[in-house]
């Protein structure tokens, strides 16, 4: 569910701990109203440790990027997130589990003031749609990758325009792959 504010996206996501572990992922949960949704308890929620501040510029300083149509901002740092996942043991009282900490992008909608009021999705990459991508769904990004689909399309282009050489390089990395593989 879309946060509706950025006070609501700070509560839900934003912490001051420097960890999260299975009790603080509970009281945190739960202290701040985030466990209980209309439809049960939250499936999984994304803590993101860094001051309220530095997350803002998420918004301010952040790479434009579009999902679905929708405009969303991916932060220029990584930040250190922590997921609360659901307990597969205690889903009717919703307890939950820490998952390890990762450093991550966060890609995030604004409002008119360049404050985040969604979080979209957490980047292991600059790029979305590598593998480990997690969305605050807890959706994995699993795309496989091979050799031919590493080359991210967006190398080829630059507003619109081709890119020779971008292409160029492109061109000499396949041809030295596919030499040494004859």
């Amino acid at each position: 569910k879309e946060s509706k504010s950025p006070r609501d996206f700070r509560r839900k996501h934003v912490t001051p701990l420097e960890n999260i572990d299975n009790n603080q992922c509970n009281s945190e949960m739960q202290n701040k109203g985030i466990a209980l949704t209309q439809h049960g308890c939250k499936p999984i929620n994304t803590f993101i440790h860094a001051p309220e501040s530095q997350v803002d510029q998420a918004c301010v300083a952040g790479k434009p990027i579009a999902i679905d149509n929708l405009e969303y901002k991916r932060s220029s740092q990584k930040f250190r997130i922590t997921n609360c996942r659901l307990s597969q043991s205690h889903t009717e009282d919703c307890k939950y589990v820490a998952e390890n900490s990762d450093w991550r992008y966060i890609v995030v909608s604004c409002d008119q003031n360049n404050r985040p009021v969604h979080l979209a999705k957490t980047l292991r990459n600059e790029f979305i749609g590598k593998q480990g991508d997690i969305s605050p769904s807890g959706d994995t990004d699993q795309d496989t990758h091979n050799a031919a689909s590493a080359l991210n399309a967006r190398w080829f282009l630059r507003k619109g325009a081709f890119c020779v050489p971008c292409f160029a390089a492109a061109v000499l990395l396949f041809s030295a792959v596919f030499s040494w593989w004859l």
